[in-house]
């Protein structure tokens, strides 16, 4: 059975072509380091234990974070190609995701996202999985 630490260790060590996977959350980005992706600290249900019904695996979620580049350098053109593309580069990687006990299931978009005093352009994808 999967643990909160396996499930968030999976996704952090999940290779994602050209992305450099950081260990926790920064508190600030260098423009070297980029693209560079994260876990934030998921959070899961687990099912109830009742008569006639066993419970079941817990379920997991959490959001794994590439920031991509600071939102005022490049051209809106240039953030732009890049943000689509890292969208499929990172779907391949999570459709071939071996986590927990289920495959993995996400929602994945395009954002902002701040990190220490900067804004990023940036992929997020919240990824389910049962384990």
């Amino acid at each position: 059975m999967t643990t909160y630490a396996g499930f968030l260790n999976g996704l952090r060590d999940l290779s994602v072509s050209g992305v450099t996977n950081l260990s926790e959350p920064p508190a600030s980005l260098s423009a070297e380091g980029l693209p560079a992706k994260w876990v934030q600290l998921p959070v899961g249900n687990e099912p109830v234990l009742t008569f006639g019904y066993n419970g079941g695996w817990t379920r997991f979620k959490a959001d794994v974070v590439i920031a991509l580049v600071p939102a005022m350098q490049g051209t809106q053109n240039q953030n732009w190609v890049q943000a689509v593309a890292m969208l499929d580069t990172f779907t391949t990687a999570l459709r071939g995701a071996d986590v927990c006990e289920s495959v993995l299931t996400w929602s994945i978009q395009q954002t902002g996202v701040a990190v220490g005093d900067m804004q990023y352009w940036a992929i997020v994808a919240n990824v389910e999985g049962n384990g």
